[in-house]
């Protein structure tokens, strides 16, 4: 950049700031007040918290042969156990009528399984 150049963008430079300054200084009103604090977004998700009390609770414990995830309702009734393997294919055991019978969940029903699909998990 030549000495002009450079000398011409100072100046245009130093303008804008003092036009900045100057309108800044003239648009602000005398009274002005504070906004109203933001209320907090909404759910988008149905995912329950993690401290809600009316969600069912997910116990998971660490064994020697994988991971096993103990889901209970609210009452304290476990309804479904995941069983994630060391080696192997996970499965889910699920109390379908609720008597404390765990059984496989592809096993139950009339012989009609509909499609399922892990889309995520984490």
């Amino acid at each position: 950049m030549n000495s002009r150049s450079h000398s011409m963008h100072a100046i245009v430079a130093a303008c804008a700031f003092a036009w900045s300054a100057a309108t800044f200084a003239q648009s602000q009103p005398k009274d002005l007040q504070p906004l109203p604090d933001v209320p907090p977004p909404p759910r988008m998700s149905t995912t329950p918290l993690p401290d809600d009390p009316d969600e069912p609770s997910v116990t998971i414990r660490q064994a020697p042969e994988g991971k096993v995830e103990e889901f209970r309702s609210k009452d304290g009734h476990i309804y479904a156990i995941r069983v994630t393997p060391k080696v192997g294919k996970p499965y889910l055991l699920v109390d379908p009528d609720g008597k404390g019978t765990a059984t496989k969940a592809d096993e139950i029903g009339s012989g009609v399984r509909p499609a399922q699909w892990t889309i995520l998990e984490f």
